[in-house]
């Protein structure tokens, strides 16, 4: 046991909760002996599951067109996103420990919380008119892009030795001074009709939380947005039978992501559609103007 001491460098890049383990168990061997320590230890383990699914984090997904899959837009250069959707992953169980961390996370990254909507409907009248505030916010920001682009356009620009001289691919930050990104955060503004739910990483759902996904849908129900599920694992798919959600929102599941984001697009209102089918040209543009711009300095 001592000789693994050599190895607590290594252990600790590798995963600091199984370092943080170690220590606790070989403390607890040598001061109340073997029996005793791993006991102290397996049981010190099972709180470290506790504590990881506290810290987990929600993430906002986006598609990434070459490979027709969807990931965290902040790891892949390629992604778009969709006007009026959310597409929310979480990477751990959904139970009683976590259910209120779920719901803030997706209340937060969805940037659309029940409680302060309904306000702003109250105040605007009806539905109809935050939907038409919210709108023209999108309006606005493509209108702002698109005067940019067409102001970098028209100004020589040096990227830089950056690119060449690190031979990585140009990020957000290294086009941004070229105005060469596609900004798919302008897809992000006006209202959301959808917030689609990835399950494929939670692993299992307890009763809590099928109950805190009811409570999901209901208070987004109430201010007209649909939430939907893809990926449900059969585990979690079980305990949503027994808790009643698949009784009351069984027609809200989906096999996968796509499936969920093609639903979502045909039942979008029709102007959301027509902004949608503007943004995606508008994107296509900025790409064959990246690729011509990247083979032009390059040659």
């Amino acid at each position: 046991m001592f000789m693994q001491l050599f190895q607590l460098k290594k252990l600790f890049h590798v995963s600091a909760y199984d370092f943080v383990i170690w220590i606790v168990t070989f403390i607890s061997v040598v001061v109340f002996y073997v029996d005793i320590g791993l006991w102290v230890g397996i049981g010190f383990s099972f709180v470290t599951v506790v504590v990881r699914t506290q810290v987990a984090k929600a993430r906002i997904l986006k598609k990434i067109d070459p490979i027709n899959a969807f990931a965290d837009e902040s790891k892949y250069i390629k992604t778009r996103g969709f006007s009026g959707i959310r597409i929310v992953g979480f990477n751990a169980p959904l139970y009683f420990a976590n259910g209120d961390l779920f719901l803030r996370q997706v209340y937060t990254l969805s940037d659309t919380k029940p409680e302060r909507v309904r306000k702003q409907i109250k105040r605007l009248g009806s539905i109809q008119e935050f939907r038409r505030q919210s709108s023209l916010k999108s309006l606005e920001s493509i209108s702002s892009f698109r005067s940019a682009r067409s102001d970098s356009s028209t100004r020589s620009s040096n990227p830089g030795n950056s690119l060449e001289e690190n031979g990585f691919l140009p990020t957000s930050n290294d086009l941004a001074p070229m105005g060469r990104p596609i900004d798919t955060s302008m897809v992000d503004c006006g209202y959301v009709h959808h917030i689609i739910l990835d399950c494929s990483s939670i692993c299992f759902i307890d009763t809590v939380g099928g109950k805190i996904l009811k409570q999901l849908c209901d208070d987004y129900k109430s201010i007209h947005v649909t939430v939907l599920l893809a990926c449900v694992c059969d585990q979690a798919w079980s305990v949503l039978e027994k808790t009643k959600f698949v009784e009351k929102y069984g027609d809200v599941t989906y096999m996968t992501v796509e499936d969920a984001v093609t639903a979502a697009r045909l039942a979008s209102p029709a102007e959301e559609r027509k902004l949608q089918i503007y943004l995606d040209t508008i994107m296509e543009e900025s790409e064959i103007n990246t690729e011509t711009q990247l083979i032009s300095d390059n040659t």
